[in-house]
């Protein structure tokens, strides 16, 4: 409303749009407008109204979130008692207990890079020793325990306290691979598994097998002891030309096809990811550029595979349970999909972009093909890491971003952290985060830092 001009004695009427002259009551008709006692009343009415409108909008600012409820147990356990749970409690609350306990230092006289960690496996399956055991490159495949004190804080100077093999120190050189590009480890035929992007015609696989322990020897030794599982799968490799298959018996074949009709591109070049479906091994998922995952079967022809386009190349892929998938991309893409319920989106720059059955707002990638990631299903955790060279917890049920005061201080200066994993070391319940951030693999546990603190 357009402000009028106050005249002294005139009265202004909205509806007609005119000035009328103030008339004394008693002169003026008894419903006039401009009648001296009904000018005043309005005027009345008009204050207290403004007096209400100013005493609400100070109460409204009055009426804040009680910063309780941001807490992540706290305020979980409020917000049931209000009828409304939040799906992320006991990830928020796991997140928020995540310490920093340490780091074990890669680089020495013998090994250094200007780079972070490339590539790194950890295993927590040693239950002789209690430790967890690290593979790593810095130019080959270096291997080291990983030791703590009984406080849980992992440091290199506590392997002294261990029994090694003889003229040997730690980190170990295991075997000189010329541009590894991952690093896995198959349990049943207890060998590490390493790959390379070094051009070659055929596809190339390293194979080393640990020293096993002897089962009666209870020290703690500088060996590995595994215990096997039934599994016929050794592992799936991601090509630039397709995927192949190595069952255990040692045969390896290409699961996608070698050749296509000369007018037809093949649609599985520069696969970047690859995982199992949780609980069914013969499914597997794999994708990269252009930005589709495909779920196949070994036991079906490869055109009756199922397709899933995602809106950008694809980084990752990660089996949450049996219908979810968690797909990270690049252009700030994360999101998980729902594999029964795959739905085309209307008006998506991708004709056939499936529409996630969730997203994360805050994940920060836009263009980096190597940058790490991990997902712990106990916790349902996703730990990412950011193209500022910082690490972020989100969490699978909500897509937020969680709070953790230590490892959201993780920053590298040499440019995004490729390497994070989840492992659990033997004999403890919770996952132990472990980031290569320079030439260091940190570990971040659920604890407290110091013995002093659980008092």
């Amino acid at each position: 409303m357009t402000s009028t001009l106050k005249i002294p004695g005139y009265y202004y009427d909205e509806e007609k749009k005119k000035y009328f002259k103030v008339e004394r009551s008693n002169t003026a008709p008894s419903n006039a407008v401009w009648s001296s006692d009904n000018v005043k009343k309005r005027r009345l009415e008009d204050e207290e109204a403004a007096k209400a409108i100013r005493r609400m909008t100070l109460d409204k600012s009055r009426v804040v979130r009680a910063k309780i409820l941001d807490h992540p147990l706290t305020g979980g356990f409020l917000h049931c008692e209000f009828g409304q749970p939040r799906p992320d409690v006991a990830s928020a609350g796991f997140a928020e207990g995540l310490v920093d306990k340490g780091k074990l230092l890669l680089k020495d006289a013998r090994w250094t890079s200007a780079s972070n960690v490339n590539h790194m496996y950890i295993d927590g399956q040693d239950r002789n020793t209690d430790m967890c055991v690290a593979f790593a490159n810095e130019h080959s495949v270096i291997s080291s325990y990983i030791p703590r004190d009984e406080n849980g804080t992992v440091h290199r100077r506590l392997l002294a306290h261990y029994q090694t093999p003889a003229a040997r120190i730690a980190p170990y050189h295991e075997l000189a691979v010329p541009q590894i590009s991952d690093i896995k480890y198959h349990q049943p035929s207890n060998q590490v598994l390493v790959t390379s992007r070094s051009p070659s015609q055929d596809v190339v696989i390293w194979a080393f097998t640990p020293k096993e322990t002897d089962a009666s020897d209870t020290r703690p030794r500088w060996l590995l002891g595994w215990t096997p599982e039934n599994s016929n799968q050794v592992c799936a490799i991601g090509t630039n030309r397709g995927v192949v298959r190595w069952v255990a018996d040692g045969y390896r074949a290409w699961l996608t096809p070698k050749s296509f009709p000369p007018k037809e591109r093949n649609p599985y070049t520069d696969i970047f990811s690859l995982d199992f479906q949780v609980a069914h091994p013969d499914i597997l998922m794999f994708g990269g550029r252009p930005g589709k995952m495909w779920v196949s079967d070994h036991r079906q022809p490869w055109d009756k595979w199922d397709v899933v386009s995602a809106s950008s190349s694809i980084t990752h892929i990660r089996s949450i349970n049996e219908h979810q998938v968690l797909i990270a991309g690049l252009r700030d893409k994360l999101s998980v999909y729902d594999l029964r319920f795959r739905k085309n989106k209307s008006g998506d720059t991708s004709t056939n972009a499936a529409l996630p059955l969730l997203i994360f707002p805050q994940y920060r990638n836009r263009a980096h093909i190597n940058i790490g990631l991990d997902f712990d299903g106990s916790s349902g955790i996703v730990a990412a890491a950011h193209e500022d060279g910082k690490v972020a917890l989100h969490s699978v049920y909500s897509g937020n971003r969680l709070r953790s005061s230590d490892v959201d201080t993780i920053h590298s200066p040499r440019g995004p952290i490729q390497c994070i994993q989840f492992q659990t070391f033997p004999r403890d319940h919770n996952p132990t985060l472990f980031v290569g951030a320079q030439s260091n693999i940190n570990a971040y546990s659920f604890g407290v830092r110091s013995l002093e603190d659980e008092a």
